[in-house]
């Protein structure tokens, strides 16, 4: 998928601190053109949810950044999946 679409995969390791995203799975969903909103996709056990309010969407764009703070680089994430590919054979 990374070499032929531009897809970054950044990998959190199981050694780093909690961070504002734990436990929620969401998308972010930016349109092409700027002038269309953001909004927030929430998927939960029983439910799911559509954010529009701009101080709710900066919330979960925080919680996005916490990750990416913690995560693997995007070369260091490919080799770390890599060889844990070759473990699994």
């Amino acid at each position: 998928m990374v070499r032929e679409h531009d897809v970054t995969v950044q990998v959190v390791p199981f050694t780093a601190d909690a961070h504002a995203a734990l436990g929620d799975s969401f998308v972010i969903i930016q349109w092409p053109d700027e002038t269309d909103p953001e909004v927030v996709y929430v998927d939960g056990v029983t439910s799911w949810t559509v954010h529009e309010r701009s101080g709710v969407i900066r919330s979960y764009l925080h919680a996005v950044a916490s990750v990416q703070s913690q995560a693997l680089a995007p070369r260091e994430s490919l080799d770390l999946i890599r060889d844990a590919i070759k473990d699994l054979r």
